[in-house]
């Protein structure tokens, strides 16, 4: 605000300047949320890659794929189940009307959890 007075000679209204300062007050408290909100992410992401880590010496391990074809609305999805690097469940599928690659994972998932379930 002084800026423009000083540079451009150009004097804000204070009804105007008011405005300005509560737009930057929510514009600041809007960014130091996105940065919380992104580092709280991060360190959620970092613990889901510490448990889903393959390497990691849990005994139970579950693989889980599926591909998703626009054009058909179809998908393949497969599974393999292994405990203590033996495969005990392994599963594959062709499956119709899918909409999406995310919806053709989750159904992978879907499936192998009803199977774990049988």
């Amino acid at each position: 605000m002084r800026n423009k007075l000083r540079f451009n000679n150009v004097r804000e209204s204070i009804p105007h300047v008011i405005n300005r300062v509560c737009m930057d007050r929510t514009l600041w408290k809007e960014a130091a949320n996105q940065q919380e909100n992104k580092q709280r992410l991060n360190s959620e992401c970092d613990y889901s890659m510490r448990a889903c880590n393959p390497h990691s010496n849990c005994s139970l391990k579950c693989f889980v794929d599926a591909s998703w074809t626009s054009s058909q609305d179809r998908a393949g999805v497969a599974w393999n189940l292994t405990k203590e690097e033996k495969q005990i469940l392994q599963g594959y599928a062709s499956l119709t009307t899918i909409n999406s690659s995310l919806e053709a994972e989750a159904e992978a998932l879907r499936m192998v959890v009803m199977e774990m379930r049988d």
